[in-house]
Parts: C-alpha cells; sequence; structure tokens
C-alpha cells in the first residue's frame, strides 16, 4: 500500500510548476499573518486647513463675507 505522500507527490509536483494555480491559492487562502499596505494620505477634500494668520491685536485676517448670494441676491446687511 502507498502513503499519501507518495500518492500526492504527482500533484504536488503539478502545483508546482504551475503558477496560476499559485496565484489561485494565494487568493484563496491568504496569508493571516501578512500585514495589508498602509494607504497613502490622499491631499484634497480632507486635508487639514492651515491655521489663520493673527494681527498683532489678536484678531484673523478673515476673508470678507460675500456680498451675493449663490443665486446672484444681495445680501443685507443684517444677514437676512
Amino acid at each position: 500500500m502507498l502513503s499519501s505522500a507518495s500518492r500526492l507527490e504527482p500533484t504536488r509536483a503539478a502545483f508546482l510548476a504551475d503558477g496560476e494555480w499559485q496565484k489561485i491559492e494565494q487568493l484563496a487562502y491568504p496569508d493571516p499573518n501578512a500585514k495589508e499596505p498602509k494607504k497613502k494620505a490622499r491631499k484634497g477634500n480632507n486635508a487639514k486647513a492651515a491655521p489663520a494668520q493673527v494681527d498683532g491685536d489678536g484678531t484673523a485676517d478673515l476673508p470678507a463675507p460675500p456680498s451675493e448670494e449663490p443665486d446672484g441676491t444681495a445680501v443685507s446687511a443684517s444677514g437676512y
């Protein structure tokens, strides 16, 4: 009677000779100890804004509020 190791030898040899089967094994059984690559932080909408510049009197240089609403109507002085 043949041992199980000797019966599996042709299958193992075919597996090791074919890179496609090795890729399939990696996809089916990923290494649980492998670390996922860290994603690089994207600059854009999620980036932190630069702090406002503060004058000597303690007030920040902020842009003036818009004089028009997005639809083109004028903004009143009270803001309503």
